[in-house]
C-alpha cells in the first residue's frame, strides 16, 4: 500500500543488490551509504556550477558551500537526497548548457546525457523529474520564441523537451497505477458507539506559522513549510530559506555573474529566468495559488526552495570567483576562498538536526557511539526475526510502524507516513489510536485485534506502562533492545 513510486524505485533494488554482493545485511549496506550521499550531493552541485561558468573554481565553492550546509543531517541515501542533490542539478546544469552556442556533436552528446538523466531521475523520484520540465520547458519555449526573430531557428530545443520526456513513464506509474477502492467502515465505532471521539488531529506539516530562517532547510529536501498569510492564503516566507537579502543578493549574483562571462551569457541568464519563476512561485500568493492546483500537495510547492537556494548559491559563488580573478596572489586567494566558503556556510542557520559543531564532535567520537543506532536496529531485527511469525500482523503505535516493517516481515494497521495510498488510512488511524489506549474496554480493543488478526503487539520498553493490558491478554515473549514483543490471546 506504499505510494508507486517506491515500488518503481531504482534505489531500493540498488540497496539489495549492494547487500547481495557485499554479504552484509540490508542494514549494514544502507548505514554505510551515507557518505556517498554526501559526496553524491557535491559531485551534483560541483557539477552545476562548472556547467554554467566552465569554471572549476565556481563549481568547488558551490560544493563545499552546500556540502557544509547539510553536514549536520542525519539523513542517509534515499531517494529525495539522491534527487534534490545530486540528479536535478546535473540535470538542470545540463539543460542550461545547451542554451550557448554548440557544434552539432556536442549538442547531440548533451541531449543525449539529458535524455539519461531525466530517465534515472523519473525511477529514483519522479517528483523531482517534474520539477525539471516545469524550469526547463518554458525557459526552452521562451528562448524558441525569441529566436523566431532570427533567420535560423534552433531545432534542438523540440529534442531537448523530447529528452525530457524520457522521465515520462515513470511519472505515469506514479501518478496513475493505484486504483483506490472505497474506504472501510470505522471498526471501533461500530464496536463501541458510545466511546469517546478521537482527539482532533494536529494541521499538516506544511502548515505552520514559524519564522525560523533557513538558507538550505537542513537538506532543503525536508523542506515542507508553507505560511499562509492574512488573506488565508499559502504562501511560502523568504525566511525559512535564509531571508529577502539573500535571495535578492543571489540574484543580483546570476546578472553579474551573466555580465561578467559573455561566453556563458545565455546560461547565466537562462538562470536567472529559472531563479525569478520560483522566486515568483513560492513568494507571490496569487502564483503560489496557481502552482497549488498544478501540484499534488503544498510541500510539493515548499521543496522548490531548496532548488531555489542552489541556484542562488551558484551565483553567489560564480560572483565571488569573478572578483577574485581581478585581485592579486591567485595562489593563496584561492585556499582562503574555499576556507571561507566553508566557515559561511557552517554560519548559515538551518533546520538540519545537528548543529555544524555538533556534527564535527558526532564525527570524532568513538566508532560504538558512532554506530549506536545502527546496532541498536540490528538487535531488534533479530529479535523481531526470533518472535515475530512472517507475514503477522502486528499491533504497533503509529510512529513505531515504519521501523518495524523495515526490520520485520510482517505487517502494521497503520503508520504516520510512507503508506498514503491506503483507502481507509484515516480509519485505520484512528482504530489504531482506540487499541493503544491504556483505557480502553477489552470487548472493544479485543473486537479490533480479531477484526485485523492481530496477535502479536511490539512496543517500546519506556511505554511499557501503558500496555499493562498485555499482562492480562497476553504474554511478553522477549524485552530488549529498547522494545519489548508479546503474543496476545484472544
Amino acid at each position: 500500500h506504499f505510494h508507486a513510486i517506491y515500488h518503481t524505485n531504482i534505489l531500493y533494488a540498488f540497496y539489495a543488490s549492494l547487500a547481495q554482493l557485499t554479504h552484509q545485511t540490508f542494514l549494514d549496506a544502507w548505514f554505510y551509504t551515507q557518505p556517498w550521499a554526501k559526496l553524491l550531493v557535491a559531485a551534483g552541485h560541483y557539477s552545476l556550477g562548472y556547467a554554467l561558468s566552465r569554471k572549476r573554481w565556481v563549481g568547488w565553492l558551490t560544493a563545499l558551500t552546500v556540502v557544509t550546509a547539510n553536514a549536520g543531517e542525519a539523513y542517509s541515501l534515499y531517494p529525495n537526497t539522491l534527487a534534490v542533490g545530486w540528479l536535478l542539478p546535473m540535470g538542470l546544469g545540463t539543460g542550461l548548457c545547451l542554451l550557448p552556442s554548440q557544434d552539432n556533436s556536442t549538442r547531440t552528446r548533451t541531449l543525449m546525457v539529458l535524455a539519461l538523466l531525466g530517465f534515472l531521475m523519473g525511477q529514483v523520484h519522479s517528483l523531482y523529474a517534474v520539477y525539471a520540465g516545469m524550469l526547463l520547458v518554458p525557459l526552452y519555449a521562451l528562448y524558441f520564441a525569441v529566436c523566431l526573430l532570427q533567420p535560423e531557428r534552433p531545432r534542438w530545443v523540440l529534442w531537448a523537451m523530447l529528452a525530457l520526456l524520457s522521465a515520462a513513464p515513470f511519472v505515469l506509474v506514479s501518478k496513475y497505477a493505484f486504483i483506490p477502492t472505497a474506504p472501510a467502515t470505522l471498526v471501533s465505532d461500530a464496536l463501541a458507539p458510545a466511546t469517546a471521539a478521537p482527539a482532533p488531529q494536529p494541521p499538516p506539516a506544511w502548515v505552520t506559522h514559524s519564522k525560523s530562517p533557513a538558507v538550505l532547510a537542513g537538506g532543503g529536501h525536508l523542506e515542507k513549510q508553507m505560511n499562509l498569510n492574512a488573506d488565508g492564503r499559502y504562501v511560502f516566507l523568504p525566511e525559512h530559506m535564509g531571508g529577502a537579502p539573500f535571495v535578492v543578493l543571489g540574484l543580483f549574483s546570476l546578472l553579474m555573474a551573466a555580465y561578467a562571462q559573455p561566453d556563458r551569457r545565455q546560461a547565466w541568464l537562462g538562470t536567472c529566468v529559472i531563479a525569478t519563476e520560483l522566486s515568483l512561485l513560492l513568494f507571490v500568493p496569487s502564483v503560489c495559488a496557481l502552482a497549488l492546483r498544478l501540484l499534488p500537495e503544498p510541500f510539493a510547492l515548499a521543496r522548490l526552495s531548496t532548488v531555489l537556494s542552489t541556484l542562488l548559491l551558484v551565483g553567489l559563488a560564480a560572483a565571488v570567483v569573478e572578483v577574485s580573478e581581478r585581485l592579486p596572489a591567485q595562489r593563496v586567494l584561492r585556499p582562503a576562498l574555499c576556507v571561507a566558503a566553508v566557515f559561511a556556510a557552517t554560519r548559515l542557520p538551518g533546520h538540519a538536526p545537528l548543529r555544524f559543531v555538533e556534527h564535527v564532535h558526532a564525527a570524532l567520537s568513538p566508532a560504538a557511539e558512532r554506530h549506536a543506532t545502527l546496532d541498536t536496529l540490528s538487535a531488534q531485527r533479530a529479535l523481531l526475526d526470533r518472535n515475530v511469525p512472517r507475514g503477522a500482523t502486528v499491533l504497533v503505535d503509529a510512529r513505531l510502524a515504519r521501523p518495524l516493517v523495515m526490520l520485520c516481515d510482517c505487517f502494521v494497521i497503520a503508520a504516520d507516513r510512507g503508506h498514503t495510498r491506503v483507502p481507509d488510512l484515516k480509519s485505520r488511524r484512528q482504530d489504531l489510536s482506540v487499541l493503544n489506549a491504556a483505557d480502553t474496554p477489552w470487548p472493544v480493543r479485543r473486537g479490533l485485534l480479531q477484526h485485523y488478526a492481530v496477535h502479536h503487539a511490539v512496543y517500546e520498553e519506556r511505554n511499557s506502562r501503558t500496555y499493562r493490558w498485555v499482562q492480562q491478554h497476553g504474554r511478553v515473549l522477549a524485552r530488549g533492545a529498547g522494545i519489548e514483543i508479546a503474543t496476545l490471546r484472544q
